[in-house]
């Protein structure tokens, strides 16, 4: 196999945007399509013991995405280090970790799914073999995109996307929600296959002893987070599921098949750059401070502008989609902007990068009760509306926080600091004081004429560009910037 070594020169960040944001666009619009479509054949009551499954594998998942993080980052530092002998013990041990320990719990769910009646006992059978195939899927993509193998993995997305339309509507159409978790489950193993036949180092397993220090001195700090911040995305849909009827979580689970597009839309160019940091780091050391916050915060403020004028247009279209072909989940409209614009915010993080794990760690423990406190007052309070709102208060509060923290890390003032963390938290408010003012126009201006309509839609989508202009040249101008950070061939 060629020593992937010799590829690692430097991509440009256009380059890496262009395969991963468009693949990954292409992906969560064709699984946007693909659960619009699931979501009329199911109805919300069957709806929500999907969200329930989706609660059972996430949490299994993220929970778990601790230690793959860990690996990203040494991935990282070994690499600008040049430290090439030690990058497949390193891929050893990680491969060895995400057998062991998520293959535990997955043996858990589903020996539990065995005590229960169905659907909640197809639904843990399931999450049980999902979740640990997806998780070792991601492990695999961590490492492919530490070689910045953006190429290879935005084929990937593309090829899966392609073959959702042909499994999941005929499975689903079919077998209702069994045809579901049965899609999910061959979509997960295909995903796994695919991306193992494409990985740039060999795989192998394996453990010492300073593996196992390793594990505890930094993987077990990070895998603690990654729990914290599984808990931390799922508060909503607990809290909803135990206050409220499975009915209101089809609706909320309906909300979030927009939100997830955001989410991994922004998770993609975030995750570029996280590797790239990684990356300057291990070269540099602490001498690259100064390069880590520019590239850091050029990075923040590129994620937040695209994905905020991306979500308001898709945000429009999805409203009026729903209007014209769908009431029945009308209700979910304003879920979903109450929480799509929570997610669009961008973070300056380098906390795992320098290796202040532990702080990361604290910030998420307080912020994971802050939210499960708004969640459960809101709840009693507003209903599902007051769990989107409250959802909504606890995502700005932990991105305050974690930006607060890694720009004094950066020795900014609290001035800097200030006005920095306004400009992250402005424009999502921007775009969506737009888009909701735009979809207020465009409800209140319906007709029966659906070509009128369609019309009218453009029409009003067009004005919603042209208050985007000036976000367009910031974009410009973060662009022109990352498109200079090279990775230095090795």
């Amino acid at each position: 196999m060629v020593n992937p070594f010799n590829k690692i020169k430097s991509n440009s960040f256009l380059a890496a945007i262009i395969y991963r944001y468009s693949a990954s666009l292409f992906l969560q619009l064709t699984a946007f399509v693909v659960g619009m479509v699931v979501s009329k054949l199911l109805g919300p009551e069957m709806l929500g013991y999907w969200g329930l499954f989706h609660i059972v594998t996430n949490y299994y998942v993220f929970s778990n995405l601790g230690a793959t993080n860990g690996l990203t980052r040494e991935l990282g530092l070994l690499i600008g280090k040049n430290e090439r002998g030690s990058i497949k013990n390193n891929i050893g041990a990680a491969s060895a970790v995400h057998i062991i320990l998520p293959g535990t719990a997955g043996v858990i769910l589903i020996g539990y799914s065995f005590f229960l009646v169905s659907p909640l006992s197809w639904i843990f059978l399931f999450a049980g073999i999902v979740g640990f195939v997806q998780l070792y899927e991601e492990t695999l993509i961590r490492i492919t995109n530490a070689f910045e193998k953006h190429k290879t993995l935005a084929g990937i997305s593309v090829f899966r996307s392609l073959i959702s339309f042909l499994i999941v509507i005929p499975l689903v159409y079919f077998f209702d929600l069994q045809g579901r978790l049965m899609a999910a489950l061959i979509l997960a193993i295909i995903g796994l296959l695919v991306t193992y036949k494409y990985l740039p180092v060999p795989l192998s397993i394996s453990f010492n002893k300073t593996h196992i220090t390793n594990l505890i001195s930094i993987g077990f700090p990070i895998a603690l987070t990654g729990f914290l911040s599984a808990s931390f995305f799922l508060v909503d849909r607990l809290v909803i599921t135990r206050f409220l009827s499975i009915e209101d979580l089809g609706f909320y689970t309906f909300a979030f098949y927009l939100v997830t597009v955001v989410i991994n839309i922004k998770s993609n160019v975030a995750g570029i750059l996280y590797q790239r940091q990684n990356i300057i780091f291990g070269a540099d050391g602490v001498i690259s401070k100064q390069r880590l916050f520019e590239v850091s915060k050029s990075s923040a403020l590129f994620t937040t502008d695209l994905t905020g004028v991306l979500s308001g247009l898709i945000l429009i279209v999805f409203s009026f989609f729903v209007k014209y072909f769908m009431p029945e989940y009308l209700n979910s409209i304003t879920i979903t902007y109450i929480i799509v614009f929570s997610q669009v915010m961008g973070s300056i993080n380098v906390f795992n990068t320098v290796g202040k794990h532990t702080h990361y760690l604290l910030i998420m423990a307080a912020s994971l009760a802050i939210n499960v406190a708004l969640c459960i007052i809101f709840v009693n309070l507003w209903g599902i509306i007051g769990v989107a709102y409250a959802t909504f208060l606890s995502f700005i509060f932990l991105n305050i926080v974690i930006n607060f923290f890694n720009l004094k890390y950066f020795d900014l003032s609290y001035l800097q600091n200030f006005k920095l963390i306004l400009r992250i938290i402005g424009v999502p408010l921007y775009c969506y004081v737009i888009a909701k003012g735009i979809e207020y126009f465009l409800f209140k201006n319906l007709t029966t004429h659906i070509w009128y309509d369609i019309g009218l839609m453009v029409f009003l989508i067009c004005g919603y560009i042209f208050f985007m202009i000036p976000l367009f040249f910031l974009l410009k101008g973060h662009l022109k910037f990352l498109n200079q950070v090279k990775l230095e061939e090795q």
